[in-house]
């Protein structure tokens, strides 16, 4: 539409925090502590620590940790995000 901009507002610091706690609360729903999370999954623990802690992360790291909790990226961003 002319003359009418459309604003988008976005805090990436809070949307990486948002993400981290997600990954947190699956991880966690599954009953594994950290460690063993990251070795049956084959995701480094410090990684692992990572993402929970709201850093940034690749794509490809959030799709490894997305199949070892077997939900997909649209149920995964269905909660917890507004």
């Amino acid at each position: 539409m002319p003359g009418k901009k459309v604003k988008y507002h976005t805090d990436s610091e809070e949307f990486k925090k948002q993400i981290g706690r997600r990954i947190k609360a699956l991880r966690v729903a599954t009953g594994m502590a950290q460690d063993t999370f990251a070795i049956a999954h084959d995701i480094d623990r410090r990684t692992l620590q990572r993402m929970e802690s709201g850093h940034e992360i690749t794509l490809t790291t959030l799709h490894r940790f997305l199949k070892a909790v077997d939900i997909p990226p649209a149920e995964f961003f269905s909660e917890g995000f507004d």
